[in-house]
């Protein structure tokens, strides 16, 4: 496909506008450094798309934490996609970061039914980009 294609022959894109997220995709984003804007969209639910969602925010966006400017997430399935406690240190290493769109969960994880206060949320998240 694509991304292993891509990734194969290094090339290294510094701006992205995808479909569906997928373990080929995560894959190219872990290969290198230098991604300046991205932006995912549609999406699917389930497990699946959050353990994508995991994938991405543990391993492959730590990757682009020193270029990335525009990160815009717009699922029609949010789950693990949206701001929350599990995002929010790498989130806050974007250190180029100047325009973000992502969903936040005021109610908790909807996997495990955490609840997570909204104002504790807002808070970090004005924090980390006020």
């Amino acid at each position: 496909n694509i991304w292993n294609m891509l990734k194969h022959e290094k090339i290294h894109l510094q701006e992205i506008i995808l479909h569906e997220p997928t373990e080929s995709f995560m894959g190219y984003l872990k290969s290198y450094s230098g991604l300046k804007f991205l932006t995912i969209y549609s999406g699917f639910p389930g497990i699946e798309s959050d353990m994508l969602a995991l994938d991405f925010y543990l391993h492959a966006l730590c990757m682009h934490t020193n270029s990335l400017e525009k990160l815009n997430i717009s699922l029609s399935y949010d789950g693990k996609w949206c701001f929350s406690a599990h995002n929010m240190q790498i989130l806050s290493e974007l250190i180029h970061l100047r325009y973000l769109l992502i969903t936040i969960i005021p109610d908790g994880d909807p996997l495990t039914a955490k609840k997570y206060d909204p104002a504790h949320l807002v808070v970090g998240f004005l924090f980390l980009f006020g």
